[in-house]
């Protein structure tokens, strides 16, 4: 099985559209900032990515990242 890990901080609330055949998007920013190490010698990494999840899994994957951004 493929399997994509992505792991950062939510940078921008999501938002939930559908379209016009009825499937459902959950669109954010994800932040990710770490300690690569290259040549033996480290460097920080930083990218913001835009994560758009599409499906009827969709709801179920990017719910907890609603309620959380609504908390802070």
């Amino acid at each position: 099985m493929n399997q994509l890990v992505l792991e950062g901080t939510v940078f921008k609330s999501p938002t939930r559209t559908q379209s016009p055949s009825g499937i459902e998007h959950c669109h954010f920013m994800l932040d990710h900032h770490s300690q690569q190490f290259e040549a033996d010698l480290p460097r920080k990494a930083f990218v913001r990515i835009q994560v758009v999840v599409s499906g009827n899994a969709a709801q179920h994957f990017t719910q907890d990242l609603l309620h959380t951004q609504s908390r802070r």
